[in-house]
């Protein structure tokens, strides 16, 4: 939770006064008011402020979900975080591994 918080923009915060004060409690590494913001030490996981948001992973070259590579379950993910049903999302980029010499190039040939 601690890194999503530090994931999230102004704009993402302006509307949630309680998520907002987390993430500033995150950006300023004031560990003490992010617990105390979440709920306390002894909080039930249940009833803390917010949790991570994990959703499933799709695979952009085939277009079906990613499955675990040993028992063909499909993966899920961080996105974001989800707090009192409002899913903020944090994760926008996906990286993908290329073999050395493979990079992508764009096509320029139109450009001027």
């Amino acid at each position: 939770m601690w890194r999503e918080a530090r994931r999230l923009k102004d704009f993402q915060t302006k509307e949630n006064n309680k998520i907002n004060e987390l993430r500033e409690a995150a950006d300023k590494s004031d560990w003490q008011k992010f617990v105390q913001l979440m709920g306390g030490v002894f909080v039930k996981r249940n009833e803390q402020l917010a949790r991570p948001l994990y959703d499933y992973e799709l695979d952009l070259s085939t277009g079906e979900l990613k499955q675990s590579y040993y028992d063909e379950e499909p993966l899920k993910t961080i996105k974001g975080i989800l707090s009192s049903g409002q899913k903020l999302i944090t994760r926008h980029l996906k990286w993908i591994k290329l073999a050395f010499g493979q990079e992508k190039r764009f096509n320029l040939e139109f450009c001027q």
